[in-house]
C-alpha cells in the first residue's frame, strides 16, 4: 500500500496516492496498534503527501502525531532497552526530526510548523541529555570502590 502509494506521490497522481496512504495507516494501526514504530512510519509518509499537495496544516498535524509515537516508543526503550537498542532507536529517531525541520524549512511560514519543529528538538535534545545522564550514573555507581577525588577527576 505504502509503497503504490509513493510510487503515485512521486508520479503526481494525487488522486489515488491518497487513498492509498489512508489505507496503509489504516491497516497499519489495526495490525499494530496506535503506538507502533509502523504506524509512526506510515504517519511521516502521509504528512510528507499532506505537505506536497499543499495541505500544510494537515501535515505539521499528522507529523506531529508521528513524532508523538516515536517520542513514546524512545521513552520507552530508554527506559527499559539495552544500550544497544537506545542507540539504534536515538539513530531511528533522526528521520522524524528531519521531516519536522524540513516541513517547517521547507513551506510557506507557519506558526504550526515552527511550533512542532522546535517541539521536536527539544524533545531530542531532552533525551539526549537523559541518556548521558543515566550513563554517567551509571559508571559512577560502578565507581563506588574508588575514592571522591578519583571520580571528580572524570567530570573534568
Amino acid at each position: 500500500g505504502q509503497f503504490l502509494a509513493e510510487l503515485n506521490l512521486n508520479s503526481k497522481d494525487y488522486a489515488v496516492a491518497g487513498p492509498l496512504y489512508e489505507r496503509s495507516l489504516a491497516i497499519r494501526e489495526k495490525a499494530f496498534g496506535p503506538n507502533h514504530p509502523s504506524v509512526s512510519t506510515a504517519l511521516q509518509a502521509q504528512a510528507i503527501y499532506f505537505y506536497n499537495t499543499g495541505k500544510l496544516q494537515q501535515a505539521v498535524e499528522t507529523q506531529a502525531r508521528a513524532a508523538g509515537i516515536v517520542e513514546h516508543n524512545l521513552a520507552l526503550v530508554l527506559e527499559v532497552g539495552s544500550e544497544a537498542q537506545k542507540e539504534r532507536y536515538l539513530q531511528s529517531f533522526d528521520d522524524s526530526v528531519d521531516v519536522t525541520l524540513w516541513m517547517r524549512g521547507a513551506g510557506t511560514p507557519s506558526a504550526e510548523a515552527d511550533r512542532a519543529a522546535l517541539l521536536t528538538v527539544l524533545r531530542r535534545k531532552r533525551r539526549i541529555q537523559e541518556v548521558t545522564a543515566a550513563s554517567s550514573r551509571a559508571l559512577r555507581a560502578s565507581l563506588t570502590g574508588r575514592s571522591g577525588t578519583e571520580v571528580a577527576d572524570l567530570d573534568e
